[in-house]
C-alpha cells in the first residue's frame, strides 16, 4: 500500500481532465455483461420492426386434403390447393402494427442509453470513491510523519526531563489514532478500486487514478438551463415517452379490430371434377369476438396510454428534482471545499505557529497534539468534499449532455 501510495503522491502535480475517468468508462461500456444484453434487445426490435413491415406482403399457402371417396368419386381422394393472399384494407392495423414496432425500437434504444447511462455514473462513483481515499490518504501520511517527528521530539524531553510521561503516552495514542484513520482510508480505497474492476472487467489499479483538483465554479442562476438540457437528454423520459407511443398503436389496433378486412386471394386447387381450377377473389373478414371483448379491451388499452402519459410526466419530475438536487449540493460542495481549504491552511499555520510556542513555553503539550489532529482532518476533509464536488459537476454533465458527449469533451480537454 505504502508503494502504491508514493506511486500515486508523485502525479499530483499533473492535471488531467478525466482522462482516466473516460478511459474506464469506455471499457465498462464496452464490455459489461448489461450493455451486450441492452444492445441484443434492440437488436431484436429492429427485426420486430421489419417483421410489422413484412404483413403488408401477400401470404402463400399450401394445403393437402385426404379423403375416402370410393372407386367411383367423381373426384382425386387427395385436393392439393395453392393460394395467395393480399391484404387490401385493413381498418389501419397494419401501419398500427409498424408504429408500435418503430416505437418499441425507441424504447430499446432509450433502454439501451439508459444502461449505458447507469453504468457511467456507476464508475464515476467508483472513481470519487477512489478520489476521496487517496486524498484523505495523502493527509493521513502527511499527519502520520508530523506525529511521529512529534513522538520523537517528545521522547527526547522527557529523556532529557523536559517532559511528562504523559505527554509521550499522549503522542502514542495520537500516533495510534492517524494509523486507524489511514488503515481505514486505505480500506476505502481498496474497496472503490474493486467496484471499479468489477465495472470493467479487469483489474484496476490506484496508480490509473489521477487526483484532481477542483476548478469549476458553478453559477448559481444557470440551474435553469441545466435541467432543460437533461430533459431533453434523459433516456428515461426518452423511453417513457417511446412506450406512449407504442401504447398509442395499442389503441390504433384495438380500435381496428371493429372493422372488417379486405383481401384479394388468387386460389389454385388439384384434384376436384375439373383436375385444374384456378381462382381469384375478393373477400372480406370480420370478427365481433366474445360478447362486448373487443370493447374492453379498446378501454383497457386506452386506460394504460393514459396511465403511460402520467409516468412520463412523472419521469420528467423526477429528471428535475435530480438535476436540481445535485445542483444545489455542487454549489454546497464548492462553498464547503473553499471554506475548508482556507480552514486547512489557517490550521496548518497555527500548527507550526504552536509547535514554536511550545518551546517557549507558551502553549502545552496538548495544544500541540491538538493543532496537529486538526490540521490533519481538515486536509482530509478539504479532499473528500472537493471529490465530491468534482462528481456531482461530472454527474451534471453527463445528465445534460450524455455519456458519449461527456466523454468526448473529458478526452479533448485532457489533451
Amino acid at each position: 500500500m505504502k508503494a502504491t501510495l508514493a506511486a500515486v503522491l508523485m502525479m499530483l502535480g499533473t492535471r488531467i481532465w478525466a482522462a482516466d475517468l473516460t478511459h474506464l468508462m469506455r471499457e465498462a461500456l464496452e464490455f459489461h455483461p448489461s450493455v451486450i444484453s441492452a444492445r441484443q434487445q434492440q437488436a431484436a426490435a429492429e427485426q420486430d420492426t421489419a417483421n410489422a413491415r413484412w404483413q403488408y406482403f401477400p401470404t402463400p399457402a399450401v394445403s393437402v386434403q385426404q379423403g375416402n371417396q370410393g372407386a367411383t368419386a367423381a373426384y382425386d381422394s387427395k385436393l392439393r390447393t395453392i393460394s395467395v393472399q393480399q391484404p387490401i384494407w385493413t381498418g389501419g392495423r397494419l401501419q398500427a402494427q409498424v408504429n408500435r414496432a418503430l416505437s418499441n425500437q425507441l424504447v430499446s434504444a432509450a433502454a439501451l442509453e439508459d444502461v449505458r447511462q447507469d453504468l457511467a455514473l456507476r464508475v464515476l462513483t467508483g472513481w470519487s470513491s477512489v478520489q476521496s481515499a487517496l486524498h484523505k490518504l495523502k493527509a493521513h501520511e502527511k499527519s502520520l510523519e508530523t506525529h511521529n517527528k512529534l513522538l520523537k521530539q517528545v521522547v527526547r524531553r522527557q529523556e532529557e526531563g523536559a517532559s511528562a510521561e504523559s505527554d509521550v503516552l499522549l503522542a502514542r495514542a495520537r500516533l495510534e489514532s492517524v494509523r486507524a484513520d489511514k488503515n481505514s482510508s486505505s480500506m476505502q480505497l481498496v474497496m472503490a478500486l474493486e467496484q471499479l474492476s468489477q465495472l470493467t472487467g479487469r483489474k484496476v489499479l490506484a496508480t490509473e487514478v489521477i487526483l484532481e483538483k477542483l476548478t469549476s465554479v458553478p453559477d448559481e442562476f444557470a440551474v435553469d438551463e441545466w435541467v432543460n438540457k437533461a430533459l431533453d437528454r434523459s433516456p428515461d423520459i426518452a423511453r417513457a415517452q417511446a412506450r406512449v407511443q407504442a401504447q398509442a398503436s395499442e389503441v390504433d389496433i384495438a380500435k381496428a379490430a371493429f372493422w372488417p378486412e379486405v383481401f384479394g386471394r388468387l386460389e389454385k386447387k388439384h384434384g376436384d371434377v375439373n383436375t385444374f381450377r384456378t381462382t381469384f377473389y375478393i373477400g372480406m373478414e370480420a370478427s365481433l369476438g366474445a360478447g362486448l371483448s373487443k370493447q374492453t379491451a379498446a378501454a383497457a388499452a386506452q386506460s394504460r396510454l393514459e396511465a403511460l402519459q402520467s409516468e412520463w410526466q412523472l419521469q420528467r419530475l423526477t429528471v428535475t428534482e435530480q438535476v436540481r438536487s445535485d445542483y444545489v449540493q455542487w454549489i454546497s460542495s464548492v462553498q464547503r471545499s473553499t471554506m475548508l481549504e482556507a480552514a486547512f491552511i489557517a490550521s496548518e499555520n497555527v500548527a507550526e505557529s504552536w509547535s514554536r510556542q511550545f518551546l517557549s513555553g507558551r502553549k502545552s503539550w496538548q495544544e500541540v497534539m491538538n493543532a496537529a489532529r486538526e490540521q490533519a482532518q481538515n486536509e482530509a476533509q478539504w479532499g473528500d468534499v472537493q471529490a465530491q464536488a468534482i462528481t456531482l459537476g461530472k454527474r451534471l454533465v453527463i445528465y445534460a449532455d450524455g455519456v458519449d458527449e461527456f466523454m468526448s469533451a473529458a478526452a479533448t480537454k485532457g489533451h
